[in-house]
Formats: structure tokens, sequence, C-alpha cells
């Protein structure tokens, strides 16, 4: 049966599914682990009927592109099956190795053999790893993913087991470029037109510190990953603390970052010409723009200019959590500096190539998982890490939060590209930051 066409890609989704096809960026990913008190094994036999049900609900896991991802015209169709045992993997990979393994695994296109934009590989240990192509879903949505996984696991009434699933006649989100107008402030776009008009050293962008440049060449994503856990009791610590000093995790996070950034770039031999760093920061806006239990791509970056410096305040990070609420409060109006590249997102992003890189790390924050610690059915989740690669043309780095439940432990997970950033400095600043967190979180 000939896949239903639904409705065009928007100008975000189409830059990313344009960034996937070139093969610049993956997917992003976020596990979760799946546990009982008598320890059940999630075999096939109970998460596929599960899967059915998840699949059933939500609209975004039955569609594939309708041409090839770099087409102008492209659309969204609607698959009529889906065969299970060809998106879902049992392996015995963990949870670090295999999210290394599914960010640097991209999207194939078969126009005769399509696939949905999303795969699941199952884990020892009951882990879900879920990878998502970006065009369909951000960070919130792959954490929507466990959420209604989890739903179904603990319904009494889930279909018979199939490999086989109907794809329902479900209507799909519009774009978040349909909801808004996403402009670009005066401001940000004269600091553009001169970015690209004045040379060094004069430009500003110059003595930003952002890793590596781009490659010089097409090269594939080959991105590392480092996974940080802290206890329950580290994170309720960190929590209070951040709450006495009115800022919120997010904001603490970034200036630790800023610090522990700072004190790596002075050691460096060229330190005398960077003076600042670039840090983006996700902000989701399905408060605004509705969406808060779906899968859909409603999130843009904060651009975060910041000048080095090596200590901690908290002062600054009240003053970054004020900053980002008006931000978000403005709605996505930093989506709209897309619109200067929109006519031909191929040549843009391939022009890329060389040059010095935007970002020095973009820091994304889900949350707290709102899933009961002790729920009353029979299965419970913890243990939720969220990832994303997009080092070839994107940020040096990449930090990002997840949190366990009220009473639940926080989760990072760090990446970083091959040719993004040198391997000693990633792995110095991952350590240092783990010791700063885990320190302020005992005091």
């Amino acid at each position: 049966m000939t896949p239903t066409k639904l409705r065009q890609l928007d100008t975000i989704e189409r830059y990313h599914a344009t960034r996937v096809y070139l093969e610049l960026d993956t997917c992003i990913a976020a596990s979760a682990r799946y546990t009982t008190a008598d320890d059940a094994v999630l075999t096939k036999e109970i998460l596929f009927p599960a899967l059915r049900a998840v699949i059933e609900r939500h609209a975004a896991l039955g569609i594939c592109y309708d041409r090839r991802p770099d087409s102008k015209d492209i659309a969204f169709r609607r698959l009529s099956t889906l065969d299970l045992s060809r998106i879902i993997e049992f392996s015995d990979r963990d949870l670090q190795t295999a999210l290394g393994g599914q960010l640097s695994r991209g999207w194939t296109w078969d126009e005769e053999d399509m696939l949905p934009l999303w795969r699941v590989e199952v884990l020892p240990g009951n882990i879900v790893l879920l990878a998502m192509h970006h065009g369909v879903g951000d960070g919130l949505s792959t954490r929507e993913f466990h959420y209604s996984l989890f739903r179904a696991l603990q319904s009494a009434s889930l279909p018979a087991y199939s490999t086989s699933v109907a794809v329902p006649e479900l209507p799909l989100l519009p774009g978040i470029f349909h909801l808004t107008k996403a402009r670009p402030s005066l401001k940000e776009t004269l600091s553009m037109f001169w970015h690209t008009i004045l040379p060094n050293p004069w430009n500003k962008h110059y003595s930003t510190w952002t890793g590596k440049p781009f490659p010089r060449t097409m090269s594939p994503v080959k991105p590392y990953v480092r996974l940080v856990s802290f206890t329950p009791t580290e994170s309720d610590n960190f929590t209070k603390l951040c709450r006495s000093h009115d800022a919120t995790i997010t904001a603490a996070l970034y200036e630790l970052a800023v610090t522990t950034f700072t004190q790596l770039i002075k050691a460096l031999p060229d330190a005398a010409r960077y003076k600042a760093i670039h840090i983006s920061v996700a902000s989701a806006f399905r408060a605004v723009l509705g969406g808060e239990s779906e899968i859909c791509n409603y999130v843009e970056s904060m651009p975060c200019d910041v000048r080095l410096h090596a200590e901690f305040s908290w002062t600054t990070a009240g003053q970054a959590s004020a900053e980002f609420r008006r931000q978000k409060a403005k709605g996505p109006a930093h989506l709209g500096i897309i619109n200067w590249v929109a006519g031909d997102f191929t040549g843009f992003m391939k022009g890329e190539f060389g040059n010095k890189r935007m970002a020095t790390m973009i820091l994304s924050n889900l949350g707290r998982s709102d899933v009961p610690a002790v729920p009353e059915g029979k299965w419970s989740i913890d243990r939720i890490f969220f990832a994303q690669a997009d080092s070839v043309v994107g940020p040096a780095m990449a930090m990002n939060v997840a949190g366990d439940g009220p009473k639940g432990g926080l989760n990072i997970t760090f990446t970083w590209g091959e040719k993004s950033v040198e391997m000693k400095f990633a792995e110095e600043f991952v350590s240092a930051f783990e010791k700063a967190v885990r320190r302020m979180s005992a005091e």
C-alpha cells in the first residue's frame, strides 16, 4: 500500500532532514531502565504489544519522507504498516557504547523500502534506548516516548503479540513555523550581518573559543559519549542549593560549564587570544504552542555569549536564570535566523566546511521525570539519559541533562566529535565538571 501524504515539512524540519541526509548529523537518543519488583525481563512478547500501543498514540512514529530528504518540496507520508522486527533490536552492548553507536548511525533513504524515523535498541537490564530523527522530534519527544511506553506496560489490556503494526490515521501536528512568526530581533540580524562581513580579528567571534574548526571536507559523525550520574541525595542537595540562590538547575549547570571551560582554556598555549565562549541553551515551547504530551519538534536554542571567568558565581547563575525566562517568554524568535539560508540548506551546510564553529557547547535539560518513583502498576522507570549528535558542523561539545523524578537522581550525557575538540580537553572538562557538581552537592 502506498504511504499517505500528510503535509509539507516546515523550515526547521527541512533543515534537520537536509542535515541528516548530508551525514552532518544523525539523531537524538534517550534511554530509560524499566524494572519490576520480581525482576521481569523485557522480552519481545512483552515489549512489542506495548510498543504497538505507543505507535497507535503518536502520529510521528508512523511517518517517513516522501522523497529525497534534501528536496525543497519534501513532505511527510504516513506508512501503512510497521514491521517491529526491523525497528527493534536486542543487543548485549552497555549503554555508553550503544549510545555512541546510535549517535554515529544515520538513516538510509530507500524509496522502495521506507522505514519510520525512529528505532529502538534493547540492552541488558531492561534498558530501552530510543534513537529518533531530529526532524520529527525534539528532546522532550524522546522522553514522551518513554512515558508512553511506561504507561502502555502498566496497562492490563494490551493487544496480542505481533511484529506487524497497522499505522492508525492520526493527524500530524503542524511544524513550529506554522504556529508562530519566528523572527530574529534587529540586534540578532545585525550581529549575523556583521559576522559575515567583518574580517578577523575585528570580528568578536574571533576571540570566542569554540573548539576545533569545522572539517574541511565531508566527515562522518563519530561521537564520543560520557555518562555521569548523581545520586538522589546529591541531586536533592544540588536542587535545594539552586533554589536557595534563586537559580534554576539549568542556569547553575550553565555557570559551572563557563567556569570549567575558562579554567581549561586559560591553560592552552594560545589562551591570550580567547575572551569568551558561546553556549546555546535549548528551550522548549510546548507550554506556549501546545503538544505537551506529543512527539514533535517545538524547540529552539537560545544563543548565549559569555566572557570567560574562572570563579563560580551564584549571582551570575541567578542572572542567567532570569535571562533564560525572559528569552523563553519572547517565544521562538531565534529560529527566524534560519530563514537567511532556507533557500539553499545544502549549499549553506557545505559552505561551513573549514570555518570556525559558532558555538562552544549546547546545553539541554529535559527536566525531572513526572513518573512516580514507586508507581501503582508493575513497572517503573529510572536512569533516563538523553543525548544528541551534532558535532560535525555543530557545537564543539554537548551537555544533555535529565532527572529521574522528585526523589530520583540526575543524569548527564556529554558528547563531542572526533574532530570537534581535543580528546584530552574534553575528558578533562567532564572530569572537572563532575567533581564540581559533587563538591557543591556535598556542601
